[in-house]
């Protein structure tokens, strides 16, 4: 399980979270029998957890627009920008408690 923000392979705590839509895509998604769900915690890599737990979303959003591999054709896109900003506000509000250590396999 990757980092739910960058994709870093070895993610290192968990935020615990409800489970929620995301609201900018669920009339696309309910359109095509689907949806964007977040299903329960998000797991994070350490520098990415850093900057949830001091709340600088705007510069997780820069890390994420140029680490995310599947953003590589969305660096450049306001639009993209706007979906994270929403979907991360989103995030916020679902999180019930502080990040919790991912156990090593």
């Amino acid at each position: 399980m990757p980092c739910d923000f960058c994709h870093d392979p070895k993610p290192s705590l968990m935020f615990p979270a409800r489970s929620f839509i995301v609201d900018e895509v669920r009339g696309v998604a309910e359109a095509h029998g689907t949806d964007l769900l977040s299903s329960s915690g998000w797991s994070a890599c350490d520098p990415c957890a850093a900057l949830v737990v001091t709340e600088k979303f705007d510069a997780l959003i820069r890390r994420v627009m140029r680490l995310n591999p599947a953003l590589e054709g969305e660096r450049d896109n306001p639009a993209m920008v706007q979906l994270l900003t929403d979907t991360y506000a989103q995030f916020r509000a679902a999180r019930t408690g502080p990040p919790t250590l991912i156990e090593a396999p």
